[in-house]
């Protein structure tokens, strides 16, 4: 017989991030519990037995990938049952969050586990926008009632509405995740914060590892970026004692956004004011020009004594990091700072 996932007497369960392009992290309010009392909770629940015999049939021979299809499976079921959102038949949309860095944390991950996958728990990011909820300006008062509608706890994305379960009160939008992990201490024991830190965690490894920092001593400033935010910048230096250095303005550290999510390159020969000679820089980075992940190396080679002047500028990473692949191999991510 070919093999299959053995999920006979555990608990599995499947549960999803459900991240508004605008508004952040999508929790529900639970008041219905008297033991834990109000609290916040993630979409999601049991997996039921039915959805691993399914994923069986579907790819036989293969217990990881009947594993990862039940768990997406009951993941959209329950996030139908409990919100509305329906993305049923379109499952891809669930993207495993990583929880794990293979290279890093094989110790903290049990032998055979997936890297969605915490405690029996089974964690998928989902990147929604106002065509996946229901609109409150285009429904009459008597549409939202007879379909039991509900709108936000507070004003944050107050035009968008779902159909919450009996066992859930309310739903709120939280962009800052660290606040997201506090209020999601007292779901399911606890599991569904530590995925999300983890998940942070990762996303912020992933994020750096192409942008090496150099060693040598470093100074610390602060400017002001072209969006207004205020960027924390690492200047790195190596000089040749015997050597001239070119004069720069800060200006010329100043790379103008590219396209959204496009790797840039940026160079520009320079005069030196002391003999006459050339000074060539190049500006590596990534900026994903909507307040996501923005790290700037610039690399200046002197070509005067060969000394060369590396600077890296990096800045906080808001969630839209999250739901954007960070591989190769298409697993998703998220970030330590803020929605």
């Amino acid at each position: 017989t070919l093999p299959y996932y053995k999920y006979d007497g555990i608990d599995h369960r499947g549960f999803v991030f459900v991240v508004h392009d605008d508004y952040g992290l999508m929790l529900l309010h639970c008041t219905r519990k008297k033991k834990k009392g109000d609290h916040f909770q993630l979409p999601g629940g049991h997996v039921d037995d039915v959805e691993f015999k399914e994923a069986a049939k579907t790819y036989p021979g293969d217990p990881n990938k009947q594993l990862l299809h039940a768990a997406q499976t009951g993941a959209a079921r329950e996030l139908y049952e409990e919100t509305g959102l329906d993305v049923r038949s379109t499952l891809t949309r669930l993207r495993p969050a990583t929880l794990f860095n293979s290279a890093k944390d094989e110790n903290e991950k049990k032998k055979g586990e997936l890297e969605c996958m915490l405690k029996h728990r089974l964690y998928f990011f989902l990147s929604v926008t106002d065509d996946d909820f229901w609109i409150k300006n285009i429904h009459s008062e008597t549409e939202i009632k007879s379909m039991k509608l509900a709108s936000p706890m507070d004003k944050v994305g107050s035009n968008l509405m779902i159909k919450l379960s009996e066992e859930h009160s309310g739903f709120q939008f939280i962009k800052d995740p660290k606040v997201s992990a506090d209020l999601l201490k007292s779901h399911s024991k606890g599991v569904g914060r530590e995925a999300l830190l983890l998940a942070m965690n990762i996303a912020e490894l992933d994020n750096h590892q192409d942008y090496p920092t150099p060693k040598k001593e470093s100074s610390s400033k602060n400017y002001d970026n072209e969006e207004g935010d205020m960027v924390a910048v690492e200047e790195k230096k190596e000089h040749d004692s015997a050597g001239k250095s070119s004069s720069t303005n800060c200006d010329d550290l100043v790379v103008e956004p590219p396209p959204k999510n496009e790797l840039y390159k940026k160079q520009h020969n320079e005069q030196d004011t002391d003999d006459g000679t050339t000074a060539t820089k190049q500006y590596n980075g990534q900026d994903t020009n909507d307040g996501a992940a923005t790290t700037k190396q610039y690399n200046e080679q002197d070509t005067n004594d060969g000394t060369t002047t590396t600077t890296t500028a990096t800045r906080e990473l808001p969630l839209d990091l999250l739901i954007k692949p960070k591989r190769k191999d298409g697993v998703f991510s998220c970030c330590t700072s803020c929605f």
